[in-house]
């Protein structure tokens, strides 16, 4: 079975909401047994802040990501 590979591409002012709801889906469905990996990018590599302050640490810029089957993309504000 291959790796469902999830990246969430995260922007500044991102609502955390968005960001931590679809990825208890992904979390849910890996400790239910699916094989899903979840990554974070924003589009400078750094981290980025929520609109309530939170940061968000990310793994890499978009651009270094590899191959994803699912792509979610978080906007801001």
């Amino acid at each position: 079975m291959v790796a469902h590979d999830v990246e969430f591409l995260v922007f500044p002012e991102v609502k955390a909401l968005d960001v931590a709801g679809c990825a208890e889906v992904f979390s849910e469905a890996a400790r239910l047994g699916a094989d899903c990996r979840i990554r974070y990018s924003s589009p400078t590599g750094r981290p980025v802040q929520t609109s309530i302050g939170l940061d968000i640490t990310v793994d890499s810029p978009p651009e270094t990501a590899g191959p994803i089957r699912t792509a979610v993309l978080c906007g801001g504000g």
